[in-house]
C-alpha cells in the first residue's frame, strides 16, 4: 500500500505528470497544504502533488525513502514549529532529498546520495536566522511568502522562476515523449515495485537502450479503468517485459488475471526477466509460452540478447543501434532523466547529455544546467557553476536577442537568475551590473514580439532601483524608479514581429493583459512616490502616490485579491505619512481609516498573521497621530487595541518580526501612557520594549533592530528625566549616551537621511537632557546638533528641515553669549524662508518670539554661559567636530549669512521686509493702539468727563460693560503674550523621537 497521497488540478490519474511532494511538518498541513497548492497550481498543471497519508503513522523506512526517489521537487512550508521540533519532515525527508541520507544503489548495492530540488517558503516571515542555523538547510536559499525584500521581485514571480527551471511543462513534456525511438511496458506485481524499478534502471544502462522510455503501472489507482489504461499503453508499445519473481504465481494476481492475457492476445513481443529465481514449472503452467524468451537478468548478456530480440529483431528498431547526437534530441533526453519522463531518474546521464546538447549548439542547455546547480536538482548545490552555466547561455543567446521569442524571455530568466544568486550572497553591487548590463540590452531593442520590450524595461529599471535603495543610495534609487514609471507612461515604440499566432493570442502591446498593465503602473508609481517620501521630495511624492493609491483602490474593486488588498493598506499608509510631512492635518485620519477597512475583509481569518500584523502598525500609526493632535482619549484607545493584538499575535508566534512588531508597539504604549500622566505604567511598558529590542539585538545582526532599541532606550531616558516624577537625569543621560552609540554605529556606514535624523534626535535629547545638569556638555551637543541639521537642510530644503535648523541654531544662541547675536540672526532667516513655504503658525509664532529677543541688549539677557566662554561658533564646531563632518566647511555654520549680514535669506539683501514682516509688525501696532485707546476711555469714566459707560449701556445694552471689560484684557493679553511666550520658549527641553 502507497504511504502517498496526491493531488491534482483536473484529471483522474498523476500518471506521466510531474511529482511533488509537499513535505512539513504535521501541525502545519492543515495551514498550509491548500495555499501551496492553489499557489503551485496557478503557476503548473502539469504536475501532482504528493503528500503522507499518515504524517504520524508507522512507516517502512526503505519504502518510504523509494517512493520519495521519485519525486522531481520537495515543497516546505517553513515555521517555527518545523524548525524547532521533532518531525519526520525534518529528521529523514529533508535531508534525504538534500543528499545526506544514503540508499542502497539497487543494482551496486553501494550508498548513494539523492539530490532533488527542495523549495522552501518562509509562511511566518522571519526566520533567517533560525532557518539558515537549522539542519540541514545550510546555504538553501528560500521563498518569503509575505515579506518584501531588496530585489522587488514577488513572490508569484520568484515561485514561476522556480518552477519553470525545475518542473518539465506539459509542451516539453510532449516533445520529450516524441524523442524516444521505442516503447517498453514494463509488468510486475505492486508488491515487487523496487525490484521493478532496478530492472528498469538495468535496461537504460545499455547504451542502445538510452532513448527508450518504459512505461509502469504503478500510479494507476481505483476508480480508474485498469484495462483501458493498459491496453492504450499496449497499443503504444513495441516490447512488453515481465518482471519474473515467485508472487508472480499467487494465484488470482492482477498480472495474471489481466496484464499477460492481454500482452498475448496483442502480439507484441513478450521479454520475461527472472528478476528472482522462480520455479520455472509452476511459471510455465500459469503462463502460457512464458519459457520461450525467458531471460536471467543475473546471467551476463542475457538481458541485453532478450532486449536486441525484442526491440531490434522483431519489433523492427534498428535505429537503436546507431546513437543519436543530433543536439535537439540530446537536450530533450536529457530532460527526461533530469525530470524522469518515460524514464528513471538518472542526473549523472542527464547532466552528460545535457552539456553534450550545449557543446552542440543547443543553448537551452546551459539554462537547465544552470537551473540545476543553482537548485539542488539532481545534483550538489553549486551556485559558481550555475553562474557560469547561466553565463554561457547569455554569450549564445545575446548575439540573436530579438530574433526567437523564447529565447529572449530565456535570457532574462538568465539574467534574473544570477541576479537573485547575488542578492542573496549580499553581493549588491554584482547584481547591480548583472541587471545593468540586462537593462542595457533591452533598451537597444528596435523590434521585439508583442510587448516584451514594453514590459521587460520598465522592470530592469525597477530592479535596478530597489538594488540602490538597499545599497543605501536613495537618489539613485528615485532616478531609477523615475525612469521606470517613464517607460511604463510612454512604452517605447518597437517594430512588432509577433506571428500571426502570437497576435492572436494577445501578445499586442497594448492590448496585452489590461490588468497587469495597470498593476504594473501602480506599482511603479507606488514605488517612486516611496523614495521620494523618503528623500523629502514630498511635492513628486504627493503626485505619485496620489495616482498609485487612485489605481490601486480601482484595480481592487474589479478583483478581490488578498495580496492586493495588502497593498491597496500600504498605499493608504503612505498616503497618510505624505500627509502628516505636509502638515495636511484635515486629510491623515481618512486615509489611516481607509487603510485599516482595507485589511478588514482578510483579517477575519484569525490565522492571516501578515495582515493581523498590518493592522497592529496602522493603528499604532493612527494613534500616534491622534496623540500629537492632542486627542489623547482616542489615541490611547488605539493604542490599547494595537497592544492586546500585537500580545496576542506573539503567542502564537514568537518569530524576530513579531516580537519587533510587540516592542515598538509597548514603546508607543509608554509614550501615550506618560503624556496622560501614568508614569508607573509608562516606565513599565519602556522597561518592556528595551528587554524584548535587546534580545533581538543579541540574536540578530538586523541594524533595524539596533536603531528601535536606540529609539528605546532615549524614550525611558526622557521618562527618567527632572521633567517627570521620576527626576533621575544622570540615569537619563546614561541611556542617551547609550542611544548616541548605537545611532552613530547605525549611521557611520550608511548613505541615508533617516540615519541623520536619528543622529539630530539624539543630540538634541542630549542638549535638553545636560541643561539641567552641565552648561558646557549641554553647548557641545547642540553644537553637534547643529551640524547635523545643516547638512540635513541642505540635502533636503523643505521647510521642516529649514526650521528645524533655526531652532537648532536658536537653542545654541540661547545658552551662549558669544554666538547669541549670529545664532538668532540665523535662526530668524531659516524661520521666515521657512514660513514663506509653508504657513505654519507654529513658525509665525517662532518668528514673532525672536524678532522681540533680537530687540533686546545682550547685557539684559542672562545667559548659562556668560561672555568670554568662546570666540566663535567655528571655535566650537572645531573643538568637537570629532571628524564626523570632515569634508565640510563651516564659514559661521551658517548657510544663509556670515556675521555681519543681515537677517533675509540668500538674495533677499540686508534689509528688505516681506510682506509677512510689515503684517506682524502692524498687527502688533494694532494691539498696541487698541489698548491705549481703551484706556484712555477708562481714564475718561474714572474722572467723569465722559460717561463711557452710559454709552456703552445706551448703544450694546446691559451686556455692554461687559465687553468693555473682555476687550480691555484682550488688548491686554494680546501685547503681553508674545513675551511670556518667549520666556516659556526657554523651558522647552524635550524632542520627540517616536
Amino acid at each position: 500500500m502507497s504511504l502517498l497521497k496526491y493531488r491534482l488540478k483536473s484529471g483522474k490519474s498523476p500518471q506521466g505528470r510531474q511529482k511533488i511532494y509537499f513535505c512539513c511538518h504535521p501541525d502545519d498541513f492543515d495551514l498550509y497544504f491548500d495555499q501551496v497548492c492553489d499557489d503551485i497550481f496557478s503557476k503548473e498543471e502539469n504536475c501532482a502533488i504528493y503528500y503522507e497519508a499518515d504524517p504520524r503513522g508507522r512507516y517502512d523506512r526503505g519504502d518510504l525513502l523509494f517512493q520519495l526517489g521519485e519525486m522531481q521537487l520537495f515543497v516546505v512550508p517553513i515555521t517555527r514549529r518545523l524548525l524547532t521540533q521533532p518531525s519526520r519532515a525534518l529528521d529523514l525527508e529533508l535531508p534525504f532529498a538534500l543528499g545526506k541520507v544514503a540508499v542502497k544503489d539497487a543494482l551496486t548495492g553501494k550508498d548513494v546520495f539523492r539530490h532533488i530540488a527542495v523549495l522552501p517558503i518562509l509562511f511566518e516571515g522571519d526566520l533567517v536566522d533560525l532557518f539558515n542555523e537549522t539542519e540541514p538547510f545550510d546555504g538553501i536559499q528560500f521563498l518569503d511568502k509575505y515579506n518584501e525584500d531588496s530585489t522587488a521581485i514577488s513572490y508569484g514571480e520568484k515561485l514561476t522562476k522556480f518552477l519553470r527551471s525545475v518542473i518539465v511543462s506539459g509542451e516539453d513534456d510532449e516533445k520529450i515523449r516524441s524523442e524516444f525511438k521505442a516503447d517498453i511496458f514494463l509488468s510486475y506485481r505492486k508488491i515487487d515495485r523496487a525490484v521493478a524499478r532496478r530492472l528498469m534502471e538495468h535496461i537504460h544502462r545499455n547504451d542502445f537502450c538510452r532513448d527508450v522510455s518504459i512505461w509502469y503501472d504503478e500510479y494507476l489507482v481505483p476508480g480508474e479503468s485498469w484495462a483501458e489504461a493498459i491496453n492504450n499503453e499496449l497499443d503504444a508499445s513495441d516490447l512488453f517485459v515481465l518482471n519474473v519473481t515467485p508472487k508472480l504465481l499467487e494465484e488470482g494476481n492482477f498480472v495474471w488475471r489481466e496484464e499477460y492475457p492481454t500482452a498475448l492476445n496483442s502480439g507484441k513481443p513478450i521479454l520475461p526477466v527472472m528478476t528472482e529465481e522462480t520455479d520455472e514449472a509452476e511459471l510455465s503452467a500459469m503462463y502460457d509460452h512464458i519459457e520461450e524468451q525467458l531471460v536471467r537478468e543475473s546471467v551476463p548478456g542475457e538481458l541485453e540478447e532478450g532486449l536486441i530480440w525484442g526491440l531490434v529483431r522483431t519489433a523492427g528498431k534498428e535505429e537503436l543501434l546507431t546513437p543519436d547526437d543530433d543536439s535537439a534530441h540530446l537536450y530533450y533526453i536529457g530532460l527526461a532523466y533530469k525530470n524522469s519522463v518515460g524514464v528513471e531518474t538518472n542526473s549523472d546521464r542527464a547532466v552528460r547529455l545535457l552539456e553534450d546538447a550545449g557543446k552542440r549548439g543547443w543553448r537551452r542547455a546551459y539554462l537547465t544546467l544552470g537551473g540545476m546547480y543553482e537548485h539542488g536538482d539532481g545534483v550538489e548545490r553549486d551556485e559558481d557553476r550555475a553562474i557560469q552555466y547561466y553565463r554561457d547561455f547569455i554569450r549564445l543567446q545575446t548575439p540573436d536577442f530579438g530574433t526567437s521569442k523564447q529565447g529572449d524571455l530565456d535570457l532574462v530568466l538568465a539574467y534574473d537568475a544570477i541576479g537573485m544568486i547575488y542578492v542573496n550572497r549580499s553581493r549588491l553591487a554584482d547584481a547591480f551590473d548583472n541587471y545593468a548590463e540586462l537593462n542595457k540590452l533591452i533598451d537597444a531593442m528596435t523590434s521585439c514580439f508583442g510587448s516584451f520590450k514594453q514590459i521587460n524595461l520598465p522592470t530592469s529599471y525597477e530592479r535596478l532601483g530597489f538594488i540602490k535603495r538597499a545599497m543605501g543610495e536613495p537618489a539613485a534609487a528615485q532616478d531609477y524608479f523615475s525612469k521606470a514609471l517613464q517607460a511604463r507612461l510612454n512604452p517605447p515604440i518597437t517594430t512588432n514581429i509577433a506571428t500571426a499566432e502570437d497576435a492572436a493570442q494577445g501578445e499586442d502591446a497594448a492590448a496585452y493583459n489590461e490588468f497587469h498593465t495597470t498593476m504594473g503602473l501602480a506599482v511603479s508609481l507606488y514605488s517612486l512616490g516611496e523614495i521620494c517620501l523618503q528623500n523629502r521630495d514630498l511635492k513628486q511624492a504627493e503626485e505619485h502616490l496620489t495616482k498609485a493609491n487612485q489605481l490601486f483602490a480601482e484595480l481592487a474593486q474589479e478583483k478581490d485579491d488578498r495580496d492586493l488588498q495588502l497593498d491597496l493598506n500600504k498605499s493608504y499608509t503612505r498616503m497618510a505619512q505624505l500627509k502628516e510631512a505636509q502638515g495636511d492635518r484635515r486629510h491623515v485620519v481618512e486615509y489611516y481609516t481607509k487603510a485599516l477597512e482595507a485589511l478588514e475583509p482578510i483579517c477575519k481569518n484569525e490565522g492571516d498573521i501578515e495582515a493581523r500584523s498590518m493592522r497592529v502598525v496602522t493603528t499604532a500609526f493612527l494613534s500616534g497621530w491622534y496623540r500629537d493632535s492632542g486627542n489623547l482619549r482616542k489615541a490611547y484607545e488605539l493604542i490599547c487595541d494595537a497592544t492586546d493584538e500585537a500580545e496576542a499575535l506573539t503567542e502564537r508566534d514568537q518569530r524576530p518580526k513579531m516580537m519587533n512588531l510587540l516592542s515598538t508597539t509597548y514603546g508607543r504604549r509608554a509614550t501615550i501612557e506618560k503624556l496622560m500622566g501614568n508614569f508607573d505604567a509608562a516606565r513599565s511598558f519602556c522597561e518592556k520594549e528595551i528587554k524584548i529590542t535587546e534580545q533581538l539585538v543579541k540574536e540578530s545582526e538586523d541594524a533595524e533592530y539596533k536603531r528601535n532599541l536606540a529609539i528605546a532606550y532615549e524614550r525611558l531616558a526622557k521618562l527618567l528625566s527632572k521633567s517627570t516624577r521620576y527626576g533621575d537625569d544622570e540615569l537619563a543621560i546614561t541611556y542617551l549616551l547609550k542611544d548616541l552609540e548605537i545611532t552613530k554605529e547605525h549611521a557611520k556606514d550608511r548613505n541615508d537621511l533617516q540615519a541623520q535624523r536619528d543622529l539630530s534626535v539624539c543630540y538634541d535629547a542630549l542638549y535638553n537632557a545636560y541643561l539641567r545638569v552641565n552648561y558646557g556638555s549641554a553647548l557641545m551637543y547642540g553644537v553637534k546638533g547643529l551640524l547635523v541639521s545643516y547638512y540635513l537642510a541642505e540635502k533636503i530644503g523643505q521647510p521642516k528641515e529649514l526650521y528645524e535648523l533655526g531652532i537648532s541654531y536658536y537653542d545654541v544662541g540661547r545658552i551662549c553669549a558669544d554666538v547669541f547675536e549670529v545664532c538668532f540672526k540665523n535662526a530668524l532667516a531659516l524661520c521666515e524662508r521657512a514660513y514663506r513655504e509653508s504657513r505654519s503658525p507654529e513658525i509665525k509664532q517662532m518668528i514673532k518670539n525672536l524678532r522681540e529677543l533680537m530687540k533686546l541688549d545682550v547685557n539684559d539677557i542672562e545667559f548659562p554661559l556668560g561672555p568670554g566662554y568662546c570666540g566663535s561658533l567655528n571655535e566650537l564646531a572645531s573643538q568637537w567636530l570629532g571628524g564626523e563632518w570632515p569634508d565640510r566647511d563651516y564659514e559661521d555654520i551658517s548657510p544663509f549669512m556670515g556675521p555681519t549680514q543681515g537677517g533675509g535669506a540668500p538674495g533677499d539683501g540686508d534689509t528688505s521686509t516681506t510682506d509677512d514682516e510689515m503684517l506682524s509688525t502692524g498687527a502688533g501696532c494694532m494691539q498696541l493702539l487698541m489698548l491705549m485707546v481703551i484706556g484712555i476711555c477708562g481714564i475718561l469714566q474714572w474722572t467723569g468727563l465722559v460717561d463711557i459707560k452710559g454709552f456703552m449701556l445706551d448703544k450694546l445694552g446691559p451686556q455692554g460693560p461687559t465687553i468693555f471689560a473682555v476687550a480691555l484684557f484682550a488688548a491686554f493679553a494680546s501685547t503681553c503674550v508674545p513675551w511670556w511666550r518667549l520666556g516659556k520658549k526657554s523651558d522647552q527641553d524635550e524632542g520627540a523621537s517616536d
